[in-house]
């Protein structure tokens, strides 16, 4: 098409936890198309499944009570990315945001939804994140002032996060909880959700699943 070289750009999401050992080289091969690593929270910890789910010491637990950015191995995932991204230049970006916010604002759900993504996207941008996604757009305003809050300029680059020493033990220790009957049946719910979508012809990249008056999002 006689483009220039490197007028088009793309961020790698590190999806799976194999990913996460080459992250230099990932960058090193896209060279001048590349925008930078993304975090995925869930579609990180589901590789787990896929690559160790037949070993009982990587066995996840309840996602919905135990695995967060929060954790050890998640946290070292976030913070070796950041690092790897910022020496070499490159933009660092945080995970989506998947809950809907309610429609009136004045509720208790709707503060509770608001104050979570918060106190999540704060992880990410204490990080060194230079930014992060959210699926709802009534949270962009919200998320871009928390951002520019904590942060200053366009980006984080300046933070080259030489505090973080991550080991391969950090990035494959799985979080303690076990599996519980409510996960076991919110996946199952979730599974025939999807299904039901895709079968139906009403699947539009995302299904929203209300739990307890929450909206939660899970994406492909």
């Amino acid at each position: 098409l006689g483009l220039p070289l490197g007028c088009i750009k793309a961020t790698v999401l590190i999806e799976n936890v194999l990913a996460t050992f080459e992250m230099e080289e990932i960058l090193y091969e896209l060279r001048e198309h590349s925008a930078g690593l993304n975090c995925g929270i869930w579609d990180y910890s589901a590789s787990f499944v896929n690559k160790f789910g037949h070993r009982q010491d990587f066995l996840l637990p309840d996602r919905s009570k135990y695995v967060n950015m929060e954790k050890r191995f998640l946290r070292s995932y976030m913070d070796l990315l950041v690092q790897t991204c910022h020496r070499r230049g490159a933009l660092a970006t945080g995970g989506m945001a998947a809950p809907l916010l309610p429609q009136s604002q004045q509720t208790d759900s709707y503060s509770r939804v608001l104050a979570s993504v918060e106190r999540l996207k704060l992880l990410e941008i204490n990080a060194g994140v230079d930014g992060f996604m959210v699926y709802d757009m009534n949270l962009i305003k919200p998320m871009q002032e928390l951002f520019e809050l904590h942060t200053e300029g366009d980006n984080q680059l300046h933070q080259v996060r030489d505090d973080v020493s991550v080991t391969p033990q950090d990035l494959l220790s799985m979080p303690s909880g076990g599996v519980t009957l409510y996960g076991l049946k919110y996946n199952i719910a979730v599974g025939v959700l999807f299904i039901n979508a895709w079968l139906s012809g009403e699947f539009r990249g995302a299904a929203v699943y209300n739990q307890n008056e929450t909206p939660v999002v899970d994406l492909l």
